[in-house]
């Protein structure tokens, strides 16, 4: 007499072709690589449509820019506009409608890293959405309002 023999057990063979069949595991660095991969495609469409949409003229200057320049005032970049939202949902980093197209340097000048004396960057974006009018607020060192630019997608510009 078992051990085992008194409880009431399914036999081995029956337990065996009653099991679920997994699913196939992705190896992690396949799925990683995709994930990278679907991510840079987003960046890529985003920049595309910005780039499209302010027509390769920055929004804070009314300057012209190129993709690929080694002069910052002449090199455009992608810019974020200010929101909270970034940072509670990441899905908005993607959105064409939350950025708008600078020259590299005023993409730094923006920058909070780049805070003046007073607090505020030298280059202030007041806008979150920019199918409509937004708003630059260029500042010196001091914070002293230099010139202030409000420019709509279609190229209509209102200096003040």
């Amino acid at each position: 007499m078992g051990l085992l023999d008194g409880l009431d057990l399914p036999r081995l063979d029956v337990v065996q072709n009653t099991r679920r069949t997994l699913a196939p595991v992705r190896p992690t660095v396949l799925e990683r690589r995709d994930k990278r991969a679907a991510k840079q495609t987003a960046e890529e469409q985003r920049n595309a449509s910005v780039w499209e949409r302010d027509r390769g003229v920055s929004r804070a200057s009314g300057r012209p820019v190129v993709h690929a320049s080694p002069v910052a005032s002449k090199r455009g970049e992608v810019a974020h506009l200010p929101t909270a939202t970034r940072s509670t949902n990441p899905a908005t980093k993607l959105d064409p409608h939350r950025c708008v197209l600078l020259t590299a340097e005023e993409h730094a000048l923006s920058d909070a890293r780049t805070a003046g004396a007073k607090g505020k960057a030298l280059l202030e974006i007041k806008g979150t959405d920019a199918r409509k009018a937004i708003t630059f607020i260029r500042r010196n060192e001091r914070g002293r309002v230099l010139w202030r630019r409000t420019s709509t997608p279609a190229g209509e510009v209102t200096k003040g």
